[in-house]
């Protein structure tokens, strides 16, 4: 299920939010800490889904300063209107105990809590659980804080072993790191999961409407396949968005989320029973292949991986860069014989480097990182200058193989634009913006232009095929990056 918390703060206005929430949501929470003089009959009455009602103090999370005797009035009154569940913070007094004997004799669920807003500790998650469990709660959930992406990992493991006592349970990890566990949690056992309206009321939550129109979260379950993003940052990715639709079109039961990652070899050896295929981004391209069983040939070369394949419990690294980039440059230019000059010295710039030299072009690297260029340049037995000889160079293709230009900082250039010619192929490997600055100039020059985007798409096509062995559903992919 998905649960919309009503975060309104008048009562006038968490009607609204109700009407809107259930358009997605399974389950309304209505959030009475939030809520100021919220008048409960009438909330209460707009539900058309099941109700939990919660009443937080600061400390756990909430927004006010209401009092126990005030909050143990407001979950009495929710007894009272029969809601289906109540949420009580496991470290509150006696009285909250009293209060949830009383639910469970009406016939009203209880669900015990348990927050930690600065980490996640194993420890401490299972003491709270038996605790809950010693409680008789019907619902345990445990809240926390997740520091690395592995924190996740102790999350599955507890929804797994409350699952199985008989108990139902809802585990997640707050922030960044943790939104994972609000999309595959449900693999493991989650009852429901936290969805926002337009402002969260926990750190990581995410939109309703993603939660069920991309992620499709109902239809996640034990059997379902886990792919997705590893890379540092990741939040600015748009894969999620092509890959869970193209499963959903193709009637593939599997999801697609990103990995905020630190430590590479560490999210390997943890979540490798976990995922059944990755995208790889920076700055994991190189670091990711001595945690992979093998890579094919072409990707040994090129020393970068972007794609990894798992296969009867194998790890199999692949690079499907340069089969995108070669593909967007051949369907406007022939390669064979053409002057190319590389701006970067990364994972993507080696990989299209060895594609364009494969395919007979003569390539130039250069990057302000002087060493890296030279050690790409030795290993591809390519030509290597320095930044500030490019004006020199007279190229047929231009390839910003660089993050200059990305998101936010979209006013800079990789190149002087005096590079820039009539006719030349200006190709930009970043794809937000869809047209960069670099882009735009290049096309007031009539320059033939190349977005990142036509990358993105052709090489996400081919992790597709890799992991399906499906035709992926390119046009798609295509219109939902227009």
């Amino acid at each position: 299920m998905i649960c919309v918390p009503i975060s309104a703060k008048s009562n006038k206005e968490a009607l609204e939010q109700i009407k809107k929430a259930e358009e997605f949501a399974d389950i309304i929470e209505l959030r009475l800490d939030i809520i100021l003089e919220p008048d409960l009959a009438s909330l209460i009455a707009a539900c058309n889904k099941k109700v939990i009602v919660t009443v937080r103090k600061k400390s756990e999370g909430g927004q006010s300063d209401i009092s126990d005797a005030e909050r143990i009035k407001l979950l009495q009154k929710a007894i009272e209107l029969k809601v289906d569940y109540i949420d009580v913070e496991l470290d509150n007094s006696s009285e909250f105990d009293d209060l949830c004997i009383n639910a469970k004799e009406k016939g009203i669920k209880v669900i015990r809590s348990f927050h930690n807003f600065e980490k996640t500790d194993e420890k401490e998650v299972m003491e709270k659980c038996k605790l809950m469990i010693e409680k008789d709660a019907d619902v345990v959930k445990i809240a926390t804080k997740a520091n690395s992406i592995n924190d996740n990992l102790i999350i599955f493991d507890m929804i797994k072993k409350v699952k199985d006592q008989g108990k139902e349970v809802i585990g997640i990890c707050m922030g960044e790191y943790g939104e994972i566990s609000r999309i595959i949690g449900k693999k493991f056992g989650n009852l429901l999961t936290f969805a926002k309206l337009e402002e969260g009321t926990a750190d990581g939550q995410i939109n309703v409407e993603v939660m069920r129109n991309i992620f499709h979260y109902d239809k996640i379950s034990v059997k379902t396949k886990i792919y997705g993003l590893v890379g540092k940052p990741v939040s600015k990715s748009k894969g999620y968005i092509i890959h869970n639709t193209s499963f959903v079109k193709l009637g593939i039961d599997a999801v697609y989320v990103n990995f905020l990652v630190d430590d590479m070899p560490e999210f390997i050896s943890g979540f490798n029973q976990i995922f059944d295929g990755l995208s790889v981004t920076m700055p994991f391209k190189e670091e990711v292949i001595p945690c992979l069983d093998e890579i094919d040939e072409i990707t040994e070369n090129i020393g970068a991986v972007n794609t990894v394949v798992k296969l009867d419990g194998k790890l199999k690294g692949y690079n499907t860069d340069y089969l995108g980039a070669l593909k967007a440059i051949e369907e406007r230019i022939s390669i064979d014989g053409k002057n190319v000059l590389m701006i970067g010295a990364g994972g993507v710039s080696k990989a299209i480097s060895f594609g364009l030299k494969g395919k007979g072009a003569k390539v130039t690297i250069t990057d302000i990182d002087v060493v890296k260029a030279k050690e790409l340049a030795e290993n591809a037995g390519l030509k290597q200058i320095d930044v500030n000889d490019v004006e020199g160079i007279d190229a047929d293709i231009l390839v910003n193989a660089t993050p200059v230009g990305m998101h936010p900082n979209v006013d800079r250039l990789p190149v002087k634009e005096n590079i820039l010619k009539k006719g030349m192929i200006v190709f930009d490997c970043i794809y937000n913006p869809k047209i960069t600055k670099l882009l735009d100039i290049a096309k007031s020059k009539k320059s033939r232009i190349i977005s990142g985007i036509e990358l993105f798409i052709n090489q996400a096509a081919v992790q597709f095929e890799l992991w399906t062995n499906q035709e992926a559903p390119i046009k798609l992919m295509s219109k939902l990056l227009e």
